[in-house]
Order: structure tokens, then C-alpha cells, then sequence
């Protein structure tokens, strides 16, 4: 993920978190921010609505959510979906004091040592958005669950909740977190902000395969920034997939970024059949984002519903 400078909180560091419980305080309860919504049947870039999973159950024959929220009850996620949703990290102070409640102890000691406000505040907001939708589907509450990670630091679920077989990835573009979550299968998610970038050509020449810099060379002056972040979202979300992070080499590997053309994992060096096997999707959060989602098992179906309001 690339990072800009960061602004000083020029209130301080007394941003109103306490590290070993919640705050109850008034203001409006969270909510993940959802955009507008396209048919899951139709090939392309998805544009994001806001999405959860609600339960776990036996893997059956894949079925497309294509019902709003509102229009149907709460199902469970079966082996063959993936259910994801997408959150606004910058809420008012009282709404992130209202989520701290949902943090584990360990999460918020971390928050309190965050030197900037703002990065403390998106801290508590995602990891509240995350833990909120893990918990419909383990029917628990959000604070009890567990978590740990992995030896690249991928987040993982903990005994005794990890018996469950939900596996999730987590991603954060500046005031956007994305979330996906799968039951027996690995999954990756990356977004990031479209912008240009002085160095594009320097980057991809160390972390692009050869057919990618060729691809990106291709493209019209406008459209490099975005097949760029397409290609990287796209690297990223496999790598994060299959828990190697960026100690995989980024050039032996090469995926589709054209803009506008479907995402493809098109090989993999020491992998010749992992194509067989992985499903890449673009994600489109606003027309300043790219996203990507990278999942195990072609035949597997992307799904979402709007999580529940967890008010105080």
C-alpha cells in the first residue's frame, strides 16, 4: 500500500480513547459507507455497495446475492461465496468513542499509542468495522473474538473461533477500509487511490513483470495511474491472498491492468496452474478508487448485504 505525509493533530494527543475500556458518549452510531450497485451477473468492474456475512454453513451449490438488504433476511455464507463491504474511516469523535467498546484490550493499548489523531480514530473505525462483521458470523459479540497473525502478519482468527473456517483480509486507502470474508478459502483484498505519481515508471520497473511494464507502457499518458493502481491492487490482493504478503516477488508473477478489462491472474512462474485456481476481481469504490479481490476457487460467487447497525 502507498502512504502520504500526515498532518499533524494540532489538538494534541488527547484524542479521548481509553485504552482499557470503551467510552460512552453520545453522537451517531457507525454505519459502513456503501456506493452504488451493479448486478453481479454482469461482467466488469464492481462498483461497491456495502456488504457483510451473516453466518456460516455447509457449502452447497454457489447462489448470487442479488437482493438488496432490506429485501431479504439474514443467510448464511456458504463455501462457495465471498461476502465483503466497504467502510468510511473518518467519523466524528463521539461515533469512534461509541466503537471502542468493540476493541479488545491489546487493540486498544494499540490505538493509544498512535501519535496522530486521525490515524488513532481510523485505527479504532476499522478494526470496530471489522470485528462487527466477523461477529454476525460467528454470533458473537465483537469485542470476544479473537484474533492473530500470521507469520507476514495476515490476520487470522484465534482458538476457539478459528474451528469456524473463516478466512478474511482487510485493506485501507487513507479515510477507505474494504473487508472480504470466506468460509475455506484464502482470500486478498487491496484499494488504493487513483493519483499520479512522479516515480510511476521507476516502481513498476522494480516490483512490474516484463509483459506488465509493457502493458503499462501501452496505455495513453490520462489512463497510467489508473492501469497502474489496477495492477498493483491486483499483485497486492494475490499476494495478501496466498499469506506471503510483499516477500513474493512482485515481478514473477502478471496480472491484467488494462482499464476497463476484466482482472486476470495470467501466470505465475513457479505456479503454472495457479490461474486454474485463483478468481481476480476490480472493485470500484468511487471514481477515485480502485480495488481488487483475489479468491481461491474460479466457480466462487461474490455476495454482500449491509452489515447491522451496532449502536452503544
Amino acid at each position: 500500500m502507498f502512504t502520504t505525509a500526515r498532518t499533524p493533530d494540532t489538538t494534541g494527543r488527547t484524542w479521548g480513547i481509553c485504552s482499557r475500556s470503551g467510552i460512552g458518549c453520545s453522537g451517531r452510531t457507525w454505519t459502513p459507507t456503501g456506493w452504488s450497485r451493479t448486478s453481479p451477473s454482469v461482467s466488469g468492474p464492481r462498483r461497491i455497495p456495502s456488504g457483510s456475512c451473516w453466518g456460516c454453513d455447509p457449502g452447497v451449490e454457489p447462489v448470487v446475492t442479488t437482493a438488496r438488504p432490506s429485501d431479504r433476511s439474514r443467510g448464511p455464507l456458504l463455501a462457495t461465496q465471498v461476502r465483503w463491504w466497504c467502510a468510511s474511516l473518518d467519523l466524528e469523535a463521539q461515533a469512534v468513542d461509541r466503537l471502542v467498546r468493540h476493541l479488545s484490550v491489546d487493540e486498544r493499548d494499540r490505538a493509544a499509542r498512535f501519535h496522530f489523531r486521525r490515524d488513532a480514530s481510523r485505527f479504532v473505525v476499522s478494526r470496530a468495522a471489522l470485528r462487527i462483521g466477523l461477529a454476525d458470523c460467528l454470533g458473537v459479540e465483537p469485542g470476544l473474538i479473537g484474533l492473530r497473525y500470521g507469520p507476514h502478519g495476515k490476520p487470522e482468527l484465534a482458538p476457539p473461533f478459528d474451528r469456524f473456517g473463516l478466512r478474511f483480509n482487510v485493506s485501507h486507502s487513507e479515510s477507505l477500509g474494504l473487508y472480504a470474508v470466506t468460509r475455506d478459502r484464502r482470500v486478498g483484498v487491496d484499494i488504493e487511490r487513483i493519483r499520479p505519481l512522479p516515480d510511476l515508471d521507476e516502481i513498476a520497473e522494480r516490483v512490474f513483470s516484463p509483459e506488465e511494464r509493457l502493458a503499462l507502457r501501452r496505455l495513453p499518458p490520462a489512463r497510467r495511474p489508473e492501469g497502474f493502481f489496477n495492477c498493483w491492487t491486483r499483485k497486492e490482493a494475490y499476494v495478501k491472498a496466498i499469506g506471503s504478503g510483499l516477500a513474493h516477488p512482485l515481478t514473477r508473477f502478471t496480472v491484467s491492468l488494462a482499464p476497463g478489462a476484466p482482472a486476470r491472474l495470467e501466470h505465475v512462474d513457479d505456479d503454472p496452474d495457479a490461474p486454474e485456481r485463483w478468481r481476480l476481481e476490480t472493485l470500484v469504490p468511487d471514481p477515485g478508487h480502485v480495488a481488487a479481490i483475489a479468491v481461491e476457487g474460479l466457480t466462487t460467487q461474490i455476495a454482500w448485504d449491509s452489515p447491522p447497525e451496532r449502536a452503544a
